[in-house]
């Protein structure tokens, strides 16, 4: 979001950093117990700047959720954020095209 913030376009630094976290937040689902099912995202911000705003809110929210759950319990609401990460990011990739 900050990188979109300075510049008003995702550069090539800014899609290295959506890979980066695509992986991450996969590797978390794997971990969380949730597989590759794929999710359908309701209602997608139809501008970037919006999906990265709830992009940043969303990994916010991911963060306090993992931090409060022991690694040996599934979390479907772990699993069910990381799902609807991986769609913003899916969908802010197809709006930088």
């Amino acid at each position: 979001r900050n990188t979109y913030e300075q510049h008003k376009a995702l550069d090539p630094a800014g899609l290295k950093n959506l890979g980066r976290m695509e992986k991450l937040t996969r590797q978390l689902r794997g971990a969380a117990g949730g597989g590759d099912g794929e999710a359908q995202l309701k209602d997608p911000p139809a501008v970037l700047v919006a999906t990265l705003v709830r992009m940043a809110e969303l990994a916010d929210e991911l963060r306090k959720c993992v931090e409060k759950t022991p690694r040996q319990v599934v979390s479907v609401s772990v699993i069910a954020q990381t799902n609807e990460l991986l769609e913003l990011i899916r969908h802010a990739r197809n709006l930088t095209q």
